[in-house]
């Protein structure tokens, strides 16, 4: 199944909808995450992985247990100022959303949705450091 920003229609407050332009040609990484997860420490090696350029990384902010309270201005607010990340933090997506549905529901947060250079989903993994055998 290949990504299609038309299908999923998924949003960052920054850079807008997540097109296939901004991500053909390299590997892309969707993770699901929550502001207020007790692992948010793990966003430093997202951090640092997107620094590398070697990847496009797309935080899928997702409320596991109350984990993502506020509104979507409040959740970007809190990844950029605080987190201090700078690859695409979406709109907060909810069960019902096509891109759970295609792909399955994270069953915890920082779960890394896989997709080759040509956007097709290669492999759902909860372990990114998983990555580096894709």
């Amino acid at each position: 199944m290949l990504y299609d920003h038309k299908k999923y229609q998924l949003n960052s407050l920054r850079l807008g909808m997540i097109t296939n332009n901004r991500l053909y040609g390299k590997i892309s990484v969707f993770f699901n995450c929550a502001s207020q997860c007790a692992q948010i420490d793990k966003i430093k090696k997202y951090n640092s992985l997107y620094e590398t350029g070697l990847y496009n990384l797309i935080a899928l902010p997702y409320n596991i247990n109350n984990d993502e309270p506020g509104d979507n201005y409040d959740t970007y607010q809190y990844f950029e100022n605080v987190l201090g990340v700078r690859f695409p933090v979406c709109e907060k997506l909810y069960d019902d959303h096509v891109f759970f549905r295609d792909f399955s529901l994270p069953t915890e947060n920082f779960t890394n949705y896989i997709f080759d250079k040509k956007l097709k989903f290669i492999i759902k993994i909860k372990d990114l450091d998983a990555l580096m055998y894709v």
